[in-house]
């Protein structure tokens, strides 16, 4: 969405306005980098960014992230796909969560010997829609997080799995490396 407006800018000859706007993505991202801070961008302002906004909507966050960052071998444009769509939906389930004190996400983000382990497990309310499409209004816009997530596991030879639980969903992507 960010890179769709700044395109149009410079389509536009508005230099100005697109370097406002890069100048306010960057304050939100070194804003967000503080809270978890491995050395490795991609997964610290995305995670970070995600704690900020499960806080706004009265969800408590945990992470364990514990990364080698130099094994992670998977392209940072895929890895943020992947990664933002996951926390993106995470918290767009526990939004939905009537009970406050029932709005919980857990995310874990690993290295081990021959794999990145992202396992992100949240609340939710009952299921709605088992078959995993988007209940967004304006579907054109949206529905397509789970399919990025998948194609982006299927290209590096991984595993991408959901689980729904009773009140939660659980999502485990493994990527070789």
């Amino acid at each position: 969405k960010h890179l769709v407006y700044l395109r149009e800018c410079i389509e536009h000859d508005d230099y100005d306005e697109a370097k406002r706007y890069i100048g306010i993505a960057k304050e939100n991202i070194e804003k967000s980098y503080k809270r978890i801070n491995t050395g490795y961008l991609p997964i610290d302002s995305l995670v970070s960014n995600a704690i900020n906004l499960a806080e706004t909507s009265g969800t408590k966050f945990k992470s364990d992230i514990r990364i080698e960052k130099e094994r992670i071998t998977i392209e940072r444009y895929d890895l943020c796909v992947a990664l933002g769509n996951l926390l993106d939906n995470a918290i767009e389930a526990c939004k939905k969560v009537s009970n406050a004190e029932d709005k919980n996400i857990a995310v874990s983000v690993i290295t081990t010997d021959t794999a990145l382990v992202i396992d992100i497990e949240n609340s939710a309310e009952r299921m709605e829609n088992p078959n995993f499409k988007t209940t967004k209004e304006n579907e054109i816009f949206h529905g397509y997080g789970i399919s990025n997530v998948r194609s982006i596991s299927e290209k590096y030879g991984g595993v991408f799995t959901i689980e729904r639980n009773e009140a939660s969903w659980d999502a485990v992507l493994i990527i070789l490396i």
